[in-house]
């Protein structure tokens, strides 16, 4: 009984936080405040399914940006979840609901079966109906759009090497042409530029001041010859000559004080 869910939670921080990047740390901690504030106080070995549903049902009532309004500034979440109520604030949205708490959620006590503070996972399958499809979430931009986009400043001409920004016309190209996510282009070293059996790759690797979101993050990109054709090899050249090789390829993309690269 002494393996309390807030226990828990600190356990599952603790043996968790080094290997998460600045995006995942930022993602548990409202879980984790979740799950504390709401049944933080009781024993793992006694949260059953029907305190699962209770903490669910908590997630469905949490308002929308909890956490920075200032009308719950202070409150708990419960308190918090009342005020919200009866102010008729938003709450979160099905997608919010399974994918950034309830998924989190059942993360923490599938941990906790596994290093036997848990004899079952409660929290398991705990999700709400999403009317909108995951391919209808996000649309694609149009090759029109994107023509239009990168017609735009700074694309519509080639920028020179000294440039002051370089991150801020090289970045999106290289999403564009690799599907890249930002952190991981931002925190690009000029060491990770390399030749690979004569093809040029951005190797993604972590550092000191740039992790990554998950293991399969690590990889070898090609870099595509569109981008060898706008200038990137030249641009690369150019930085060896003024930096470091540990040095940030995109020297506007370091990272802010949340360590988020390329903010």
């Amino acid at each position: 009984d002494a393996r309390t869910v807030k226990a828990l939670c600190e356990a599952y921080k603790a043996a968790n936080w080094g290997k998460w990047g600045a995006s995942s740390r930022k993602a548990i901690v409202p879980v984790l405040r979740v799950l504390t504030e709401v049944v933080g106080d009781r024993a793992v070995l006694r949260i059953d399914r029907e305190t699962a549903r209770t903490v669910f049902e908590a997630v469905q009532a949490l308002p929308v940006n909890m956490g920075r309004r200032i009308e719950f500034r202070g409150l708990t979440v419960p308190e918090a979840i009342a005020k919200a109520q009866k102010i008729g604030a938003a709450t979160l949205n099905p997608n919010t609901i399974n994918r950034a708490y309830m998924v989190q959620i059942a993360a923490v006590f599938n941990w906790a079966v596994k290093e036997e503070w848990a004899i079952r996972n409660p929290f398991k399958g705990l999700t709400v109906a999403d009317a909108v499809d995951d391919r209808d979430r996000r649309d694609p931009f149009t090759t029109q759009q994107l023509k239009d986009l990168f017609a735009a400043d700074p694309w519509h001409q080639r920028q020179p090497d000294e440039a002051a920004r370089p991150g801020r016309y090289w970045a999106p190209l290289i999403a564009l042409y690799s599907g890249m996510r930002l952190g991981e282009i931002a925190g690009l070293r000029i060491m990770d530029i390399e030749d690979m059996d004569g093809i040029t790759a951005m190797r993604v690797r972590p550092h000191e001041g740039r992790g990554l979101k998950n293991k399969e993050s690590r990889r070898d990109i090609p870099v595509h010859s569109a981008l060898i054709n706008l200038g990137l090899a030249s641009f690369v050249a150019h930085r060896r000559t003024k930096a470091k090789p540990d040095e940030l390829l995109f020297p506007d993309g370091k990272a802010n004080s949340r360590g988020q690269s390329g903010a």
